[in-house]
């Protein structure tokens, strides 16, 4: 097998000239290249069948998970700067740690979430157990994900604003 060394098309021994782009063909590939080939080949395949599954967890997800772990830390010290009205924050507190960590916990572990999904399903349906995810419940994964998002960011506004407000009240 001989590789173009122009556009990196894979050719037969017996081709001269890459019939992609034109060019002159070299040598043969040696058994270590081809073997290399081959291996980069099947990883990039794994690869991409991983990102097919139904329960991948994505780059993306990854950094929505950190974005609620930084609301949620942003929304403890909010709380903390406002130690006056624990009774109003705490609530809001308690509400949006609640909420992310749902929602953080949705888009880590995809397969369990399903797996509880298909269990509320067997008790209307007595073949839940033959059910995939669809588009739906993937995209719902997400949307649950940035209302969690919004909210939270929501709440430390509101929270801000309200401590913000009291304290110019007491300036002037």
């Amino acid at each position: 097998m001989k590789k173009c060394k122009s556009c990196g098309a894979l050719q037969k021994d017996e081709r001269t000239v890459c019939i992609d782009c034109g060019q002159r063909l070299g040598e043969p590939l040696t058994k270590r290249e081809l073997k290399a080939l081959e291996d980069g080949l099947e990883t990039q395949l794994d690869e991409m069948a991983d990102r097919c599954d139904d329960f991948h967890v994505s780059r993306f997800d990854y950094v929505l998970i950190a974005l609620h772990a930084v609301l949620s830390v942003a929304l403890i010290v909010v709380t903390l700067i406002n130690p006056n009205n624990v009774q109003e924050t705490g609530r809001s507190l308690l509400w949006g740690l609640i909420l992310n960590v749902l929602a953080a916990v949705e888009l880590l572990f995809p397969a369990a979430m399903w797996s509880l999904h298909v269990g509320a399903l067997s008790f209307h349906y007595a073949n839940a157990d033959d059910l995939e995810p669809g588009w739906g419940w993937k995209i719902t994964r997400k949307a649950v994900s940035f209302i969690a998002i919004a909210l939270t960011a929501f709440l430390i506004y509101a929270m801000l604003y309200i401590e913000a407000e009291k304290t110019l009240a007491v300036l002037f």
